[in-house]
């Protein structure tokens, strides 16, 4: 898969992409460096610990990603649950939560079928 295709399939911006990375060859780089970083991972197990405190960094750093990434969809679905947590006061997550989980997975599987 192309890059272009990528970001179709996972309904980014690939035009603001390139004016921000430059190149198809730097933006497969980072996208693939996204799978190591341990942000859903660490968004995931504070939930699971109900520490809203570090879920609000993790999903904070997720959404900055997102956006320097040009991953609309993922950085629209991180708003809504950085906003959730920013002064976190218990109201319901989930809802948010899993809309951020299930464009993180379908992201994730588009990367693997980078050229």
């Amino acid at each position: 898969m192309t890059i272009k295709e990528f970001y179709d399939q996972v309904n980014g911006s690939y035009n603001s992409l390139l004016e921000r990375i430059g190149s198809e060859e730097r933006a497969a780089k980072y996208l693939k460096m996204l799978k190591l970083d341990p942000s859903y991972n660490e968004l995931k197990a504070a939930i699971e610990r109900k520490d809203f405190e570090t879920a609000f960094r993790s999903i904070h750093t997720l959404k900055g990603v997102s956006l320097n990434l040009a991953l609309d969809s993922l950085y629209e679905a991180s708003v809504t649950l950085t906003e959730i947590f920013r002064h976190y006061s218990g109201e319901d997550y989930q809802v948010a939560y899993d809309k951020v989980s299930e464009v993180y997975e379908k992201i994730m599987s588009a990367i693997d079928l980078l050229d």
